[in-house]
């Protein structure tokens, strides 16, 4: 492993954990009855699930990320289960994203827009990473991370 790829996992990791930090500050707004900060955060979505569990589920999800990212060198797996994930977590943005501007009529909330596009700039970064470095092709699965 070359020092430009540790770098940019490294920003990976920093982003997810930026990541982390926005969504429970996110989930604490939207559990805060008398915050002023985000105008669209107390319509209730046509999901099952409160908004707060929505931040909570991405934080949690941003979590995951990043320890599949510590993880990432350890074997192929580990890099195929990341890029379906981060994939995964994209997808769902994208759908949150839509719901918030098709259903919710007085704006978007900007806390929700800056994680999704977060989600994205990691999907895009790992699947990058993986086709340059070719990870997904290589048969050499025990490298360790250093």
């Amino acid at each position: 492993m070359d020092k430009d790829n540790n770098l940019v996992m490294r920003f990976v990791k920093y982003l997810a954990l930026i990541n982390i930090v926005l969504l429970l500050y996110t989930a604490f707004i939207k559990y805060s009855p008398y915050s002023s900060d985000c105008f669209s955060c107390h319509n209730q979505l046509f999901m099952p699930m409160t908004e707060v569990a929505i931040a909570l589920t991405g934080a949690l999800a941003s979590l995951s990320i990043f320890l599949l990212i510590v993880f990432w060198y350890r074997s192929k797996y580990v890099a195929h289960i990341t890029i379906g994930f981060t994939a995964l977590c994209a997808v769902f943005a994208t759908f949150l994203q839509v719901i918030q501007f098709t259903v919710k009529t007085n704006g978007i909330c900007y806390y929700c827009f800056i994680a999704a596009s977060i989600f994205y700039l990691i999907f895009i970064i790992i699947l990058f990473q993986s086709i340059i470095n070719k990870k997904i092709f290589t048969t050499n699965y025990n490298a360790t991370f250093k």
